[in-house]
């Protein structure tokens, strides 16, 4: 596959992800309206709030990294590279995505590392029990797609230097 094709296909799924998550967040903001609300007025609370939004929150928020690396809006420091050459300005941004993702790929491992141990063991929340394990499988998969989105990143600022 091409390499601006592939890229296309990574931003299609990225913004999918990513207005899920927004999805997501809306969700949970109405929750937590709700919540509030219903502390105040005495209305029923929702069981177990706080073991659901941890793990809600862990889903919504992996959903935004590979977009953010894909459209390359990570904190970056750019003033060494722009006083050298355009050539040496994109070996620069190469190392810096090559080290942005080993580093993901050290976070997705540890992750996993998690899920492994949480099932293992069969952690669960404190309030209503839920299992840890799928939430964090599935905020890891997703974390899991900026892997294939960085070395593409990396791969256009190659063929571009």
């Amino acid at each position: 596959m091409n390499l601006d094709r592939l890229h296309a296909a990574l931003d299609r799924l990225t913004r999918t992800m990513s207005v899920a998550g927004f999805a997501g967040l809306g969700m949970v903001a109405m929750l937590t309206t709700y919540e509030g609300a219903a502390r105040y007025v005495g209305w029923p609370r929702i069981i177990g709030f706080s073991d659901i939004l941890g793990l809600l929150l862990a889903v919504i928020i992996a959903t935004s990294f590979p977009a953010g690396l894909l459209e390359q809006n990570n904190v970056t420091i750019r003033f060494l590279g722009k006083a050298l050459p355009r050539s040496g300005y994109r070996l620069i941004e190469v190392f810096a995505g090559l080290v942005t993702l080993v580093f993901f790929a050290l976070v997705i491992w540890q992750f996993w590392e998690f899920v492994l141990d949480s099932q293992r063991r069969g952690a669960s929340t404190r309030t209503i029990e839920l299992p840890l394990a799928p939430a964090w499988a599935v905020a890891t998969a997703l974390l899991a797609v900026a892997l294939p989105v960085q070395v593409v990143v990396i791969l256009r600022w190659w063929r571009d230097s």
